[in-house]
């Protein structure tokens, strides 16, 4: 049943059509005939884009994936790259195919599909005896060529109609043309061999080429390239030379490319030092690389001919790259004058042993010259720390590693050999740690009498017994880890002594004795160290406090340490101990700074209770004491804190303060006071109160009492108040005396208690 108009605009049979073209161009690409592959993903391509403008939704997008497709193709052949398989084609067929809507593969349901698939099949059909046409054409058998024509032009006249079977009708009648025209223009038989000549010729130039052998390939070339001036001058000739010098150009291109890379190769094997090499045991057969088509003078031993595989080239100048780097590695262990020894002469000879190996393994054998390589670094650090045992057990591994390799031949694969370099070289690396932690063994053991020896009575075999040498060669960990005890223990002691430098008394002459009997009744280990150093920190802490309070009681915790270390029970926290000097400090530093008249201060309570807690080591006596002295600091007015306010922030200061004690406050004008600066009432009573911020030394005198008794005279007031950050004189004093509750002075001393037992906050500063 004939398709419809709607499957003719679906773009189905061109996106078919499409993918035809490249399946036909991936079998030129893989043949060899690039040229001709191009051809056809062009108009695949071409094809494609014109479903793509003229459709939309899921056949759009299915175009453009296969625009993908071919275009992935096209940049393949430009940079001479195989072209991938049909596998990213059919995956996006395959997904159509499962589409209902995309119609690309398959109609949605019933018998419309079934249609549709019909039409497909003959398109294809006819798709595939064309592409068989064109083919019989190009090997010039036209009969077939013009069977296979008229073969499609049937199925087009019988099963397909619509624009597409139009457009197949009109390329087959193209292709009948030119194959009766051939026909009526077939050529001689000689100008049949002539293109025979020509063909094999071309094809002898592909193969040489895919074996990546240039210049022979350049020479096949150039030979068809000849015959075609010589012998032929139609268009069929003109065709050929286009197709010639492509591939000319292309084989004299990575002819270039590898004489690059083998100028490249030749400049690493010309660069090493030959002498220095062979003085060690390596000795390379040839000095330079040549290609094949190379006039070379030296003689035949001196030059040899590289592969022209671009990989091998490369990977072979990487060895001698290694090898320029073994080299060098040679020269800065060699003895004077660049003679061998034990250890670098079998690496040579090994090398040597090798090397043919090098252009079929050339990873391989660069990964074997970069393990020697390491050896030597390796042998390098044994000679700088002057190890003759540690080079001697190395010449050993290297003689039984040349020994198990074979005389005449290398048994080892490269993999192999290179473990067992590395294998040597980890040997290496151990013994060095050794050789420095033996060193490091021996500055403890030279500073161990005027520190550990002195100031812990500990004697210098401790060392050998905490790193195992005491027992034959410990492993390097054990080694490790008990050089890092006693590097500590030399650290202790030292801070011993600087404990009995900085305090001289017969209190810290002990330490020596108690440290070292607590060090010498259990294991030597980091936790009992721990422990040491926090009592030796709890223990200055103690003396520093006793140094700045010596009429206290500091030294009682010291002792109470010692006593409890030498009975092995001291099992408490140093940390409480810390806290408890720092609480007693606390306490007393604060008693010291504060008015012991203050209401809210108990200087001989707090003193007795700090006292107790030191003398029987009792943190719990003092932390109350402490956390009282610790918010008490925060409220805790003096009287230094009066002088930090502006007289009328002090004003302000002295009517929050009687606020605070029930009377109801109102300052007066600054300028018509008459001497009173706040007026304030309580039960009744009404009170004049005048403020003066004076210095200390400037006190408060009898006149300013008399002025302010007048409103006492006339009925004004009840009761004068007189406030002063200073003091008054005795007359004054004397003055208010007269008074009796009618007048009352307040000085700086009395008012920072007030404002203590207020709630105004001290000043953050002073």
């Amino acid at each position: 049943m004939p398709p419809s108009d709607e499957f003719e605009r679906s773009g189905v049979p061109e996106i078919d059509a499409a993918v035809s073209k490249i399946a036909e161009g991936d079998a030129l690409a893989e043949s060899g005939e690039r040229v001709l592959a191009a051809g056809q993903y062009h108009e695949a391509i071409l094809q494609l884009k014109r479903v793509r403008e003229r459709t939309d939704g899921r056949v759009r997008e299915i175009a453009g994936k296969l625009l993908g497709c071919v275009n992935k193709r096209g940049r393949r052949l430009i940079d001479e790259d195989s072209v991938p398989g049909s596998g990213d084609v059919d995956a996006v067929l395959e997904e159509a195919g499962t589409d209902g809507e995309s119609g690309v593969s398959r109609q949605d349901t019933g018998e419309k599909a079934d249609q549709g698939q019909s039409y497909v099949s003959s398109y294809r059909a006819v798709r595939e005896r064309i592409a068989e046409g064109d083919r019989f054409r190009r090997d010039e058998e036209y009969e077939a060529a013009i069977a296979s024509y008229e073969e499609a032009k049937t199925l087009v006249e019988q099963q397909l109609t619509g624009s597409s079977g139009k457009t197949l009708e009109t390329e087959i009648n193209l292709g009948l043309r030119n194959a009766r025209r051939n026909i009526q223009s077939e050529p001689s038989d000689e100008l049949k061999e002539i293109y025979r000549d020509i063909r094999e010729r071309m094809a002898e130039g592909d193969r040489l080429r895919s074996r990546n052998e240039y210049a022979a390939a350049i020479e096949c070339y150039e030979e068809a390239a000849d015959v075609i001036d010589q012998r032929l001058t139609e268009s069929g000739g003109k065709t050929l030379q286009t197709e010639v010098e492509l591939n000319l150009q292309k084989a004299r291109r990575q002819k270039r490319v590898v004489e690059q890379r083998i100028a490249k190769l030749d400049s690493a094997v010309q660069q090493l030092d030959y002498e220095l090499l062979a003085r060690h045991g390596f000795e390379l057969p040839y000095r330079r690389a040549v290609i094949a088509s190379e006039t070379v003078e030296e003689p035949p031993e001196v030059v040899y001919t590289p592969p022209s595989n671009l990989e091998v080239i490369d990977a072979m100048t990487a060895y001698y790259d290694e090898l320029g780097s073994f080299e060098e590695q040679l020269a800065s262990v060699a003895t004077e004058g660049g003679q061998p020894t034990a250890v670098t002469e079998p690496l040579g000879e090994m090398l040597t042993a090798r090397h043919p190996n090098v252009q079929g393994d050339p990873d391989g054998e660069q990964a074997v010259v970069g393990a020697a390589k390491t050896v030597l670094e390796g042998y390098s650090i044994l000679l700088q720390k002057d190890d003759d045992d540690g080079v001697s057990e190395l010449t050993t591994r290297l003689e039984k590693l040349r020994n198990d390799r074979g005389a005449d031949a290398v048994d080892m694969a490269a993999q192999e050999v290179v473990r067992r370099l590395h294998d040597v070289r980890s040997w290496i690396g151990e013994r060095a740690r050794r050789v420095d932690l033996q060193s490091q063994a021996s500055d403890v053991r030279n500073k161990w009498p005027g520190t550990a020896g002195t100031h812990l009575n500990l004697d210098v075999d401790v060392v050998a017994r905490l790193t195992g040498t005491d027992a034959g060669e410990p492993s390097l960990s054990q080694f490790n880890s008990g050089l890092e005890v006693a590097e500590r223990l030399v650290t202790l002691a030292s801070e011993v002594e600087t404990v009995r430098e900085d305090y001289r008394t017969p209190l810290v002459d002990e330490l020596p004795a108690v440290f070292g009997e607590y060090l010498h009744t259990g294991d030597i280990n980091g936790a009992r160290i721990d422990r040491l150093e926090e009592i030796l920190n709890a223990v200055e802490a103690a003396l520093d406090a006793h140094r700045q309070h010596p009429s206290h009681p500091f030294d009682r915790v010291v002792d109470y340490m010692y006593a409890e270390l030498n009975a092995e029970r001291f099992d408490e926290d140093t940390a409480a101990l810390l806290q408890l000097i720092e609480n007693a400090v606390a306490v007393l530093e604060f008693l010291n700074r504060v008015d012991a008249e203050h209401p809210s201060v108990q200087p001989a309570e707090w003193k007795e209770s700090v006292d107790t807690g030191l003398e029987t080591v009792s943190p719990e006596l003092v932390e109350p004491v402490a956390a009282l002295v610790d918010r008490m600091s925060e409220t805790y007015w003096e009287r230094h804190h009066l002088y930090q306010f502006e007289w009328e922030e002090f004003e302000r200061l002295v009517a929050l303060v009687f606020q605070s004690n029930g009377y109801e406050t109102r300052a007066t004008q600054a300028t018509r006071d008459g001497g009173v600066d706040i007026w304030a009432q309580q039960r009744g009573d009404r009170v004049a109160i005048e403020v003066k911020q004076f210095d200390t030394g400037n006190l408060v005198g009898r006149p300013v009492l008399q002025k302010l008794a007048s409103h006492i005279a006339t009925g004004d007031a009840d009761q004068v108040i007189v406030v002063t950050s200073s003091d008054f004189t005795d007359t004054a004093r004397q003055y208010a005396k007269d008074f009796d509750q009618k007048m009352r002075l307040i000085d700086g001393t009395q008012l920072a208690q007030m404002l203590t037992e207020s709630d105004q906050p001290p000043p953050l500063t002073g």
